[in-house]
């Protein structure tokens, strides 16, 4: 039982980690990553919302993710790809 208490323990600690982390972003750019992955929008959809070109929304996206790979754990970028589906 220990175990598994300390596996739910480890995985809030990840969430709120992620959540410090996605809270000190800038608002466009948390934007763009909860919408791209969370909300499923595509690009163009993000485009439309935020008044940017679909380039901007796909270049902000790809580098926030390759950032977020060089600055958070893994295990967390992962939890921010798959959370989606495990929440719903």
């Amino acid at each position: 039982m220990k175990e598994v208490q300390k596996k739910i323990f480890l995985h809030r600690e990840n969430f709120k980690s992620l959540q410090i982390y996605m809270q000190k972003l800038p608002a466009c750019k948390r934007d763009i990553l909860i919408m791209r992955i969370w909300q499923d929008l595509q690009f163009h959809e993000i485009a439309a919302i935020l008044k940017k070109s679909e380039g901007q929304c796909k270049m902000i996206f790809y580098r926030m993710i390759k950032k977020m790979k060089q600055e958070v754990p893994v295990n967390l970028v992962l939890i921010l790809m798959v959370a989606k589906h495990v929440i719903r």
